[in-house]
């Protein structure tokens, strides 16, 4: 768990959980979403509340203390940030470095692994580390479904980290000038140019092909959205009031329950009965681009 000095030391470098994201393979984040947290045109998500979040960090001195156990090796904590001797803005905090030996602990805690093999954007992560740290391995130790401990040894990769190490400088520069990284997705795009200036483009043949494709595509999907509401009906139809569907050996194949009652505000009925005081709680909200293709298949 990181201190708030820490969180804020992030602010001014990479840190190992940006690491994946510069590359592209964090499924949490975009570089350009980073970029833009970096650069101060966006605040970072506070994750404080977030219970999966508060979890994780309570039982981390839990899951450290087991593979300690398990392995034999003795584990210390790191509570300062580290910076790279030759790129200052490369930073790292560890969960946990190996005693008397060049190695570090990551504990993640996580609902499931796919394959039971070791997340690629977590191994970018201790790469950095190990880049930072200067260490020759790491032990990735998940916690599963708060049920199951598994853990990996990833060894130091200096081909890996030099290509990631420049992927990081690259950013870095990105951030500094504050010029934003290549966008990756449409997205990025949307994120990148939130606001329009009137006036056109000319599309050359290029983005003509895509138009048609994009339209092509919304085609399809329309068409098969339309397919899968006959299919629903025929098996909400045969459901009824029950609240599973199975196959002749039992096998659940849809579910179809209530959920809970919940409590929700009524602003409507406010604006009616009381308008004074619900018009001193409006607030404006800044328009967004709205895109809209023009074109049929």
């Amino acid at each position: 768990m990181i201190t708030e000095s820490q969180r804020e030391a992030r602010m001014h470098g990479i840190g190992g959980s940006d690491a994946p994201i510069v590359l592209g393979i964090s499924p949490h984040k975009t570089a350009v979403e980073l970029w833009q947290e970096k650069t101060g045109q966006a605040d970072p998500p506070n994750l404080d509340d977030v219970e999966v979040i508060q979890w994780g960090n309570l039982l981390e001195d839990v899951v450290a203390a087991e593979f300690s156990r398990r392995t034999g090796l003795k584990l210390r904590r790191v509570n300062e940030t580290l910076a790279d001797r030759r790129d200052p803005f490369l930073m790292a905090h560890l969960d946990r470095r190996v005693v008397g030996e060049p190695a570090l602990v990551e504990i993640k805690t996580t609902r499931g692994l796919d394959g039971d093999t070791a997340r690629a954007d977590h191994v970018t992560q201790v790469m950095h580390y190990m880049n930072v740290a200067d260490l020759q391995r790491a032990f990735l130790v998940y916690l599963v479904a708060g049920q199951r401990m598994v853990y990996f040894e990833i060894a130091r990769d200096d081909q890996a980290i030099g290509e990631l190490v420049e992927a990081e400088r690259t950013f870095w520069r990105h951030v500094r000038d504050r010029t934003p990284p290549p966008a990756r997705s449409a997205f990025d795009l949307r994120l990148l140019f939130r606001h329009d200036l009137g006036g056109g483009v000319i599309a050359d043949d290029s983005v003509r092909e895509a138009v048609d494709q994009l339209a092509a595509i919304k085609t399809s999907i329309k068409q098969l959205e339309a397919d899968a509401e006959v299919a629903e009906k025929v098996v909400l139809e045969a459901m009824g009031e029950a609240s599973l569907l199975l196959d002749d050996t039992g096998k659940v194949l849809a579910t179809w329950r209530q959920s809970k009652p919940s409590r929700t505000f009524d602003r409507t009925r406010l604006e009616a009965e009381h308008p004074e005081i619900a018009a001193q709680y409006m607030v404006e909200k800044p328009g967004s681009r709205r895109f809209l293709l023009k074109v049929a298949p």
